[in-house]
């Protein structure tokens, strides 16, 4: 329930277990590194450029 209300205002929650984080550090890193550039990649411009003005 938490998660799903988290997620409806643009929270995304990933879950490793202790287990994964102590003998797979590398691949949670990759992990959170991918969520990271592709939240910043779908995620509109925080100041986006005035009419007339885009591309």
């Amino acid at each position: 329930m938490r998660t799903k209300v988290l997620f409806k205002h643009g929270v995304h929650i990933l879950r490793f277990s202790d287990l994964e984080i102590l003998s797979n550090s590398d691949g949670v890193y990759e992990v959170i590194k991918n969520a990271i550039e592709d939240k910043r990649d779908n995620s509109p411009h925080l100041n986006p450029l005035p009419k007339g003005e885009r591309r």
